[in-house]
């Protein structure tokens, strides 16, 4: 099931690679906007993940080695609305 919130304030942001990430409400899945594209993401899933499926680049290191994310190497940052920047490679993608 895909919804988008009417009115329901969202988080918004910026990544390290130029991305635009605004959280919205969700379910199973919930539809978010990632430079300006409303993409669908399942829950739990991380920003990069849904990035990827949708054809968005995000800058790693981690992914571009077959690594195991941590988040520690910082290049895929991402700007999720927090007080701080988000690694992009284990951030989940919700409110």
């Amino acid at each position: 099931m895909t919804h988008e919130p009417a009115n329901t304030p969202s988080s918004s942001g910026h990544a390290s690679s130029g991305s635009h990430v605004h959280l919205g409400d969700h379910a199973d899945t919930f539809t978010l906007t990632i430079d300006d594209r409303q993409v669908t993401a399942r829950v739990g899933q991380s920003i990069l993940q849904v990035a990827r499926e949708h054809g968005i680049e995000i800058p790693t290191l981690c992914h571009a080695q077959n690594e195991t994310p941590v988040g520690v190497c910082r290049v895929c940052l991402v700007d999720a609305g927090g007080r701080v920047l988000n690694a992009a490679c284990v951030m989940p993608c919700a409110e």
